[in-house]
C-alpha cells in the first residue's frame, strides 16, 4: 500500500507537463534566434504552400485546389496562421504535436505499467530526447503531428479498454482517422482498435451509428477540400513497387531515380532499435528485454510486425518510415529499462548516466538537424540571388517548390514535369550536377541537362550553395 502512495506520489507531480512548459517554448526561441523556419524538401514547401492557400481561402479567398499530400499538417497550419507568421507556422505545429506525442506516451506508460517506478525518467530520455524525435519536432513535416494523433488513439482505445465510456473509443477512432489523413502509412499500427469496435458494436448497435457519425466528421475535411483521390494513392512508386522480393535488395530503380543503399530493407528495419538517430543504447534494452514480455497484448505486436513487413517491401529506404513504430517498441521494452535500472546499485551512478545520455542523445540530435538548417539556408540564398536577376523565366529541379515560396520573380519550370524540351533562350537554368548524378541518371532532367552540355547551350554564371549551378541559355 505505501510503495502504491508513493507511485501515485511520482504521477501528481508530472514531469511531462514541466518538460513540454520548458522544452517547447525553448526549442521554438532557439529556432528564431538562429532564423530556422524547418521548412526542407519538396514536401514541406508543398504543404506550407497549401496551408497558406487554404488559409486564403477561409479569409475569401479562391479554392485552394486540390493537394498530393496528407491533407491534416496543411489544414492545422492554415487555421494556426492566425496567430503564427506564415514561414514558421508549420513548424509551431510540430513542435505542438511532439508536446502531444510526449504527453500521451507517458499517459500510455501509467495505463501499461501501472507499479513502474522509472516511467517518467524512461520517457523523457528515449523518447522525448531521441535524436530523430528532436528533429521531427523541429522541422516542417507531418511526422510529429501523425504521431501524436496516433498515439492519441492509443490512448483512447487503452482508456476506453479500462473504463468502456463510449466517449473513448469513440475518440480513439476519431484520432485514429485523422492519424491516417496526416499519413497512411501508420494505417497498420491502428489495428488493435479494429477487433474493439466490432464488439462494441456487437454489444450496442446504437455504438455504430455513434462511431460512423465519428467516422463521417473526421473524413469532411478530406472531401470538403478535394485532397488527393484514394486511386491515386495507388499510383504512388513506393505502393505500386511494393514486393516480398524488395526485403531482401539494396537497391532499387524507380520512376523517382536510382537508391542504392548499404542494407537489405529487411535488415534495414533493425535501425528503429540500433542506430544512435533512434537510440544508441538500443542493444543494452534488447538484452535487458530478453525473457520479458512487453505490457500490451498480443494484437499490438501483431500490428507491429504487420507495419515493418509493409514499409520492407517498399522500393526505398528511409527513416521517416520507421518512426510511426517507435513509440510502440518503447513501450514494449519499458520492462527491460526498470531491470537494467535495478542493476546499477550506486544513484551516484545512476545520476550520471542519466545526464550522459541527455547529452549524447541531444548531441545526435543537432547533428541531424545541423543539415537540415544549412539546406534551408540555401534555399534562401539561392532565391536571394535569383531576386536580383533580370531574366523572366527560370528552368530547374527539385528546389522549385522552396524558390515560389520565398517569392522568386521569375517563372519557374520544373524539368521533371517538361512534356516537350523546347527550353527557350534567354532563359535561366538552375541545376545541381554533383548531387544528382546518381540518384536521377538518366532520368528526364539528367537527360536535359547533358542535351544542353553538348549543345553549348549553357552559359555559365556563378556556382551557388552547396553545387548549385546558375546558367544564362543560349
Amino acid at each position: 500500500m505505501e510503495e502504491g502512495k508513493k507511485i501515485q506520489k511520482k504521477d501528481n507531480v508530472q514531469f511531462y507537463w514541466l518538460t513540454i512548459g520548458i522544452a517547447i517554448p525553448l526549442f521554438w526561441l532557439i529556432d528564431r534566434l538562429i532564423g530556422f523556419n524547418g521548412l526542407y524538401t519538396q514536401e514541406a514547401h508543398e504543404s506550407h504552400r497549401y496551408a497558406m492557400a487554404v488559409a486564403n481561402y477561409l479569409t475569401g479567398g479562391p479554392d485552394p485546389g486540390t493537394f498530393s499530400f496528407p491533407l491534416i499538417y496543411s489544414l492545422a497550419g492554415a487555421f494556426l496562421s492566425v496567430m503564427i507568421p506564415n514561414f514558421i507556422v508549420l513548424q509551431t505545429v510540430s513542435l505542438l504535436a511532439a508536446a502531444l506525442a510526449y504527453v500521451n506516451f507517458c499517459k500510455l506508460l501509467n495505463i501499461v505499467y501501472p507499479l513502474g517506478t522509472q516511467r517518467q525518467r524512461y520517457a523523457f530520455l528515449f523518447f522525448f530526447c531521441c535524436p530523430f524525435f528532436v528533429k521531427s519536432a523541429t522541422i516542417a513535416m507531418p511526422d510529429m503531428l501523425m504521431l501524436g494523433l496516433m498515439t492519441a488513439s492509443w490512448l483512447k482505445l487503452l482508456q476506453w479498454k479500462q473504463r468502456k465510456e463510449s466517449h473513448l473509443l469513440l475518440l480513439s477512432l476519431c484520432f485514429g482517422i485523422l492519424a491516417i489523413q496526416t499519413g497512411i502509412n501508420c494505417i497498420m499500427l491502428l489495428i488493435p482498435l479494429i477487433p474493439e469496435i466490432i464488439s462494441a458494436i456487437r454489444k450496442r448497435n446504437a455504438m455504430g451509428l455513434i462511431l460512423l457519425a465519428g467516422l463521417v466528421i473526421t473524413i469532411t475535411p478530406g472531401i470538403f477540400f478535394h485532397a488527393i483521390d484514394m486511386k491515386d494513392i495507388f499510383h504512388y512508386t513506393w505502393i505500386k513497387n511494393w514486393s516480398p522480393i524488395n526485403y531482401f535488395k539494396n537497391g532499387f530503380i524507380t520512376t523517382e531515380g536510382n537508391f542504392n543503399y548499404t542494407l537489405p530493407n529487411i535488415l534495414f528495419l533493425f535501425i528503429v532499435v540500433l542506430h544512435p538517430i533512434f537510440i544508441f543504447t538500443g542493444i543494452f534494452l534488447i538484452y535487458f528485454n530478453l525473457r520479458k514480455q512487453g505490457g500490451l497484448p498480443k494484437i499490438w505486436n501483431y500490428a507491429g510486425i504487420a507495419y515493418l513487413l509493409l514499409i520492407a517491401g517498399f522500393p526505398l529506404q528511409n527513416t521517416r518510415l520507421l518512426f510511426p513504430i517507435f513509440p510502440l517498441l518503447m513501450i514494449q521494452m519499458y520492462p527491460g529499462y526498470e531491470k537494467m535500472m535495478r542493476s546499477i546499485k550506486s544513484k551516484k551512478q545512476k545520476l550520471t548516466l542519466f545526464f550522459m545520455v541527455i547529452a549524447i542523445q541531444l548531441y545526435i540530435a543537432i547533428k541531424l538537424i545541423i543539415p537540415v538548417y544549412y539546406n534551408q539556408q540555401e534555399e534562401l540564398a539561392i532565391a536571394q540571388e535569383l531576386k536580383q536577376r533580370p531574366e523572366t523565366t527560370l528552368y530547374t529541379f527539385n528546389i522549385s517548390l522552396a524558390l515560389k515560396n520565398y517569392d522568386v520573380p521569375q517563372d519557374i519550370i520544373n524539368i521533371w514535369n517538361l512534356k516537350n524540351p523546347l527550353i527557350s533562350g534567354g532563359s535561366l537554368f538552375l541545376y545541381n550536377p554533383i548531387r544528382f548524378q546518381e540518384q536521377f541518371k538518366n532520368t528526364d532532367p539528367d537527360k536535359i541537362y547533358r542535351t544542353l552540355k553538348q549543345e553549348t547551350r549553357l552559359m555559365y554564371i556563378k556556382t551557388l550553395p552547396n553545387g548549385w549551378e546558375l546558367y544564362r541559355i543560349r
